[in-house]
């Protein structure tokens, strides 16, 4: 009952915003078991970006908190599905986002961990410097390059 007032007390505005990242998180669960670069290709088709928004924007951190809210409630809302959707929607209010991937060894695991940077700093994520970068697969236009070996 308490998330429900809650709810019901936020801003119109911030009320947009959870039903997009539902709907973007619900079609993401979905598509996750598509490979990595058609999903991508995907979700950065399905947006359109705002060359001069009608309202004032929201900030990055609006954004990402309602992706990591909305997150809580969808299954299967890894972190590199809210990764892929909190990038869609903070491109499509004209923000320069991209996702960095990091790997870690520990003992005979491998992890991984995705992560949203927007002008450089990290918006969306874990900041755990232990992970190692792998190399950007998707540049903040949406054209997919994968690197060559």
């Amino acid at each position: 009952m308490r998330r429900l007032r809650k709810f019901l007390a936020s801003p119109l505005r911030f009320k947009r915003l959870l039903a997009e990242a539902l709907l973007r998180l619900g079609v993401a669960s979905v598509f996750r078991f598509l490979p990595l670069p058609r999903r991508t290709q995907f979700l950065m088709r399905t947006h359109r970006v705002l060359s001069q928004p009608r309202r004032a924007a929201p900030s990055s951190e609006e954004i990402c908190r309602a992706v990591d809210v909305t997150a809580r409630f969808i299954p299967g809302a890894t972190c590199l599905v809210k990764a892929q959707v909190g990038c869609a929607m903070l491109n499509r209010f004209g923000y320069a986002a991209v996702i960095k991937i990091g790997v870690l060894k520990k003992s005979s695991r491998l992890e991984a961990h995705a992560r949203v940077e927007c002008d450089g700093l990290v918006v969306m994520g874990n900041t755990a410097d232990q992970y190692v970068e792998l190399p950007q697969m998707v540049p903040a236009a949406g054209k997919l390059e994968l690197p060559r070996a």
